[in-house]
């Protein structure tokens, strides 16, 4: 867990690779130091390498389709990756803000099976989530860091990959190796397909602003307008551009009882409470 901490450690700080110190300093009763380590950097990684695949693990917690989209709650920019072994055996999660970074292991050391639905967003993720909020309590949100000299950062229509127009709904932050971004959109009139409910809309570091056409809209309606909801989903698509979705019964008590439903392909609306106690894991979901 050690290793695997520390190598995420390297992307986090841009390709700089340190010794973990679990002592840092040792003092005598008068004050004295007997020890004092700092850590000793070296790079190891090229910034610019690190600092793109940093900002792909964003999308892990930010996109509504990331596999651990519920651990957006931190309301902070994070970053991270889930793991899960062949045959739920081991579940891995491994995240971190700007400046603070933790993992986490579930697992037998008999290696048995965990279980059919415990995957590193469900089973590791609200441990993460539980320490992250108590580490990071009361303190200002950090930014995430610029990009580092050697890539560039451009808006993009996800649908394409081409540049994003002005206005552009389906327009994404995009980072990439200098030279390498594209430079001209691809034009003419770009029509949402069935997978595009999902893509258009905003992430926590945006403020949570939607971005989105008519489908959720037309299907919101069908919600109490002074409830926040969220939307689970068993399948990684839609059934079809604009079906209507089945919102979770009101009176219905909070609890994971929705997760059995999403596995077994169900999809639906839930409270936001309900949703943010039982994390889906691998399973599409998104909050309004």
């Amino acid at each position: 867990m050690l290793e695997q901490v520390n190598a995420f450690a390297t992307l986090a700080s841009q390709g700089r690779r340190a010794d973990p110190v679990l002592i840092r300093k040792v003092l005598s009763r008068d004050g004295n130091t007997l020890l004092d380590l700092e850590p000793k950097f070296e790079e190891t990684m090229k910034p610019e390498v690190a600092y793109i695949v940093a900002d792909l693990m964003r999308s892990v917690i930010e996109d509504p389709s990331g596999t651990a989209h519920s651990l957006s709650a931190l309301s902070r920019p994070a970053a991270g990756k889930t793991g899960t072994a062949s045959e739920h055996r081991d579940a891995w999660f491994i995240g971190f803000t700007p400046s603070l970074l933790a993992g986490g292991w579930v697992g037998f050391d008999s290696h048995e099976m965990l279980g059919p639905y415990e995957t590193g967003g469900h089973a590791d993720g609200p441990m993460w989530l539980q320490f992250m909020r108590a580490a990071t309590a009361g303190q200002p949100a950090e930014e995430w860091p610029p990009p580092p000299p050697g890539v560039t950062q451009v808006q993009i229509n996800r649908n394409t990959g081409c540049l994003a127009d002005d206005g552009d709904p389906y327009a994404v932050r995009e980072v990439f190796m200098a030279g390498s971004e594209p430079t001209q959109p691809c034009g003419g009139d770009q029509q949402p397909g069935q997978e595009d409910w999902y893509q258009t809309r905003g992430s926590p570091a945006d403020g949570g602003q939607a971005r989105r056409g008519g489908v959720l809209d037309a299907d919101e309606r069908h919600l109490p307008a002074d409830s926040p909801s969220c939307f689970a989903s068993g399948r990684n698509r839609l059934p079809g551009f604009g079906a209507a979705r089945r919102p979770h019964a009101a009176a219905e008590p909070a609890s994971c009882s929705y997760w059995k439903r999403a596995a077994d392909g169900e999809t639906f609306w839930t409270d936001a409470a309900d949703h943010m106690s039982c994390p889906v894991g691998a399973h599409t979901h998104a909050c309004r």
